[in-house]
């Protein structure tokens, strides 16, 4: 009986481990050839403009969609920051921090732009922290 339990074959054999070694070797792939063309930025200030685009935008590809600057200012070729309409919170943070000139602590990424602006200056907002 000992022998018997003993005897099967373990999930942990050949085939196994070669799709294994297949799996992280794809991973590691993947992770190395998104790392390189990371493009997150990352800036410290207060909020010195906050501009909210109406339903009656020059473009309206523009409706809704708010966009801020920070003093000083951002860099890296972004003079602006955008977030979506949809993005709520991120909103109700950046005019909290502009009310009581907190200062916050963002990213950006400087290869997004917005839809109305493409290559404008005006890169996407990734996250926010008051500080």
């Amino acid at each position: 009986m000992f022998h018997k339990l003993h005897s099967r074959p373990s999930i942990w054999g050949p085939a196994f481990k070669r799709m294994a070694r297949c799996t992280g070797i794809m991973l590691g792939f993947l992770a190395s050839s998104g790392a390189a063309h990371a493009t997150i930025q990352g800036a410290v200030g207060t909020i010195s403009s906050l501009r909210t685009y109406t339903l009656h935008a020059i473009s309206a590809a523009a409706n809704n969609f708010t966009i801020f600057q920070l003093s000083p200012a951002m860099g890296n070729g972004c003079t602006w920051a955008w977030i979506e309409p949809s993005d709520k919170s991120s909103l109700a943070m950046l005019l909290a921090a502009k009310g009581t000139g907190v200062e916050v602590t963002i990213n950006f990424d400087d290869t997004v732009f917005p839809p109305w602006a493409p290559a404008s200056g005006i890169c996407v907002l990734t996250n926010v922290q008051m500080n």
